[in-house]
């Protein structure tokens, strides 16, 4: 878990609760009305959504891993697999018994 305090809402400014009234219901924007909600209003805000403080710093690193995965086709057909540079794509493959270990080294920095 990343332990910190961030904002599960958006702080508006003063301007904007001037020009909102509480008697107009409407989402959208227009005409003199600053719009409701972070998905309509586009001016600016003192805090945004999801804005403040994270405890932690994770880094990560790979310590070890495989250089080349081999993936038995099924039937053996070329037309069941493509190549895009350094990944290839599988339509049909045996991966029941495939087995790949890779080692993370991470870091609370």
């Amino acid at each position: 878990t990343n332990p910190g305090g961030k904002l599960p809402m958006t702080w508006y400014p003063q301007e904007y609760l001037n020009n909102l009234p509480m008697t107009t219901m409407a989402m959208r924007s227009g005409a003199g009305y600053p719009g409701r909600t972070y998905r309509f209003y586009q001016g600016p805000v003192v805090y945004p959504f999801g804005h403040g403080l994270s405890y932690t710093h994770f880094t990560h690193t790979i310590v070890q891993a495989p250089m080349e995965v081999v993936v038995p086709l099924a039937g053996h057909r070329r037309s069941n697999a493509s190549a895009s540079g350094k990944a290839i794509r599988v339509t049909h493959a045996r991966c029941g018994q495939l087995f790949l270990s890779v080692h993370l080294d991470v870091k609370n920095a």
